[in-house]
């Protein structure tokens, strides 16, 4: 599904974008259909993926995509059906495709994903003890906002699980998306 309009504009460069927006999947934890909630938006710059769960590979493969068009990652919250993928994009993208992607999130998250979530996996390889950092190139989000591939996000703190961080994004001050949340 292709999103024109204002997601296509740059509001703080005014620079035109040739956007895609895809809703990757729309179920829940247990999803075998809809796949997991994930989205991606693709332009010429690169592909930003929003949350990565565990059916990523599968989301990616029903729409001709695979994790080796995957230029960044941001993660809006953590439970398994937005992050347990990341471990599989971690090791694809460092052994096969020889690339370390951008992975986003705001500050507030990093000690669930990494100590709670993904060291257990991840924190020890063949070359020893390993970090976040060996994988991606990490940007922790301090703030409400970030931009790449030509594109703005602002974050949006929602409500989904009591105390726990979750955010949803506008992208471009144009497109919202809400990631899991309570109703609004």
């Amino acid at each position: 599904m292709a999103v024109d309009g204002y997601l296509n504009n740059n509001i703080e460069s005014g620079e035109r974008m040739n956007n895609e927006f895809i809703i990757l999947g729309c179920g829940h934890s247990e999803a075998m259909d809809n796949f997991n909630n994930n989205a991606i938006l693709i332009n010429e710059q690169g592909a930003l993926l929003i949350d990565c769960g565990y059916t990523i590979k599968h989301a990616l493969k029903a729409q001709g995509l695979s994790l080796e068009d995957v230029d960044a990652v941001f993660i809006t919250h953590v439970h398994a059906d937005h992050v347990f993928g990341l471990e599989r994009i971690a090791i694809e993208s460092r052994y096969t495709y020889n690339k370390k992607i951008k992975l986003y999130y705001h500050e507030s998250i990093h000690t669930e994903l990494w100590d709670q979530t993904l060291k257990g996996s991840l924190g020890r390889n063949s070359e020893g003890e390993a970090s976040l950092d060996d994988y991606f190139d990490v940007e922790k989000i301090v703030g409400d906002q970030f931009s790449v591939f030509g594109n703005t996000f602002k974050l949006v703190p929602v409500s989904h699980t009591p105390n726990k961080p979750t955010f949803g994004l506008t992208i471009n001050d144009y497109l919202f998306y809400s990631s899991d949340t309570t109703a609004i």
